[in-house]
């Protein structure tokens, strides 16, 4: 989960097992770029890079480059 300090909004980040993501339970089209133990960047369907940081393999930070900010990233109970 992640929240938008200017919206006020608390948004749902999910990624499946078979690596498609979803924001607040809405698939996200485009397609994996990369992934290793540190990130997993993903490319949309407009040409926006979506970037899930880690560390030891847990994600810590999203960054969106359409809104080109990072959102630290918290872990739902």
């Amino acid at each position: 989960m992640f929240t938008d300090e200017i919206s006020k909004r608390s948004h749902r980040l999910e990624v499946a097992d078979n690596l498609e993501i979803f924001i607040d339970g809405k698939r996200l089209p485009g397609k994996i770029v990369s992934l290793d133990n540190r990130e997993l960047l993903f490319l949309d369907n407009y040409g926006y890079h979506l970037r899930i940081d880690a560390v030891n393999q847990l994600p810590v930070s999203v960054y969106d480059e359409a809104d080109d900010r990072v959102y630290p990233l918290e872990k739902l109970n």
